[in-house]
């Protein structure tokens, strides 16, 4: 399953969204889900039944360039460590950490995209609507590539 995370309101914050729209455009293996996930969080776990993997897309910020792909394997981070103070902060780290204390213990995979703007706005900017189309056929590939797919879920 492969899960766009973020919010169409706050520019590059919804590039998930993006990405998992020109995907479910694609012709993908007939295995592969695409869900819209939005804001939902911990909502997410009710369609975890069955699933064999689970991508999550979503805004990351990091130390490359707008567009930059961040591709993380959940066993690369410490996911129980972080508290919640709200439920406004839920987000990406909550809803991976709720998903392993409920017991999905199948691979999680993060693919995280440099944002460049993060404002109100229905729009992506300039530069991440530029890459939008490689960013998603780096996706496209990670499905596709079992040898990644090892690679990312053995780090």
């Amino acid at each position: 399953m492969v899960v766009g995370l973020g919010n169409l309101l706050l520019g590059d914050e919804g590039i998930g969204l993006h990405v998992i729209q020109q995907l479910s455009r694609m012709s993908l293996p007939p295995d592969v889900q695409i869900l819209d996930g939005g804001t939902l969080g911990p909502a997410l776990l009710g369609y975890l039944d069955g699933v064999d993997h689970l991508y999550i897309v979503d805004a990351m910020a990091g130390d490359g360039p707008p567009g930059s792909c961040y591709i993380v394997s959940d066993e690369d981070v410490n996911w129980v460590e972080r508290s919640v103070i709200s439920m406004h902060q839920l987000g990406v780290f909550e809803t991976v950490s709720f998903a392993r204390k409920s017991g999905f213990d199948k691979p999680i995979t993060i693919v995280g995209i440099e944002p460049e703007c993060i404002e109100y706005s229905t729009n992506l900017s300039g530069t991440l609507k530029t890459l939008l189309a490689s960013i998603v056929e780096e996706v496209n590939e990670l499905l596709a590539d079992t040898e990644v797919l090892a690679r990312v879920d053995d780090t």
